[in-house]
């Protein structure tokens, strides 16, 4: 009854978000995930940075108030202070406005409160002061791209490359502008050439299997999702991918069990439910359907969402 409904659904619609790698360049846990804010209330199996459960130690005070500073603020970073970073980070900029590695850090802090315009402000002055850095470029170019500024971005990313071309993360964050502009064959060569420098991290396989997804080619993209939960079994969030790739195959069975999957793992995200509504509605199991999408109105208020759940369920005969 709802195949045509089903499958006209964007293949990781909200839920899949390519990855975006930022910070040090051999250190692949310093990353984020670049949102859109439907995408990031709907998404909480991804973090907008890392975030550290135990109370991290706290940095060596040295006679130098400006090393103090930078380092009490990447401590407060990992706690999830933001607040308390920004202060440290004015701090040393009020001490020394020529200091690039704050700006830099400063700028981490607005991507992480989705303040992009004035992190691009700050990531742009950290270049004026220390156009040697490819840190600085990488990490300005997601700002770019999260502004749609998609020429200044790839931009970026080459110059990072070029900068050092060991750069993991800079390859995959380009290989994101590549997937935006619908050029698959390069995205995917970039997200290869990422796993190639850094193949222990999980991330890289979900972006090029999401990138085989939109490329249509479903059965590598499955591949590449079991991979990345072979490394971490633990992220939910490639149960919903491999099993969106499962239902543009049409293999709903295993669609189901992969949501299942999911839904055991996140019990409070929406967007889980939301897909295996739409597979339960496809197998004619209505009133499971329907539980479902009930469950995705007491979870969400995205008016999107919203909208469409509604009329699902006003196509299976229930009251929203």
């Amino acid at each position: 009854m709802f195949v045509t409904n089903l499958l006209k659904t964007p293949l990781f619609l909200v839920g899949a978000m390519l990855v975006f790698s930022l910070g040090a360049c051999a250190s692949p846990t310093e990353s984020a995930v670049i949102n859109t804010p439907t995408q990031a209330e709907l998404a909480p199996v991804e973090t907008e940075a890392v975030v550290e459960t135990e109370t991290p130690a706290q940095p060596t005070e040295t006679s130098d108030p400006i090393v103090d500073g930078l380092g009490r603020s990447e401590a407060l970073m990992k706690t999830g202070d933001l607040d308390g970073a920004l202060a440290a980070l004015n701090e040393v900029i009020n001490l020394d406005a020529n200091q690039a590695e704050a700006y830099y850090q400063r700028g981490k802090v607005y991507i992480s409160k989705g303040e992009m315009e004035t992190a691009l402000a700050d990531l742009s002055r950290a270049i004026e002061l220390d156009s040697n850095d490819p840190r600085f470029f990488n990490t300005r170019g997601t700002v770019n791209m999260e502004l749609a500024y998609m020429e200044e971005a790839m931009n970026d990313y080459n110059q990072a490359i070029a900068m050092k071309p060991d750069y993991s993360e800079a390859y995959n964050n380009r290989g994101i502008a590549y997937a935006d502009q619908q050029d698959y064959e390069k995205a995917l060569d970039d997200f290869t050439k990422a796993i190639e420098l850094n193949p222990e991290n999980s991330e890289l396989y979900t972006n090029r299997g999401i990138a085989y997804a939109q490329k249509g080619d479903y059965d590598l993209a499955i591949e590449e999702f079991n991979r990345a939960l072979e490394i971490n079994p633990e992220d939910a969030a490639n149960y919903l991918h491999r099993g969106t790739a499962y239902v543009q195959k049409g293999d709903l069975t295993n669609a189901l069990a992969n949501y299942n999957k999911a839904i055991d793992m996140v019990p409070d995200a929406p967007i889980f439910y939301y897909y295996r509504g739409m597979v339960y509605a496809e197998l004619n199991q209505n009133d499971n359907a329907i539980a479902d999408f009930r469950k995705v109105l007491a979870l969400t208020q995205d008016e999107d969402i919203v909208a469409d759940v509604t009329e699902w369920m006003k196509a299976l005969g229930a009251t929203p």
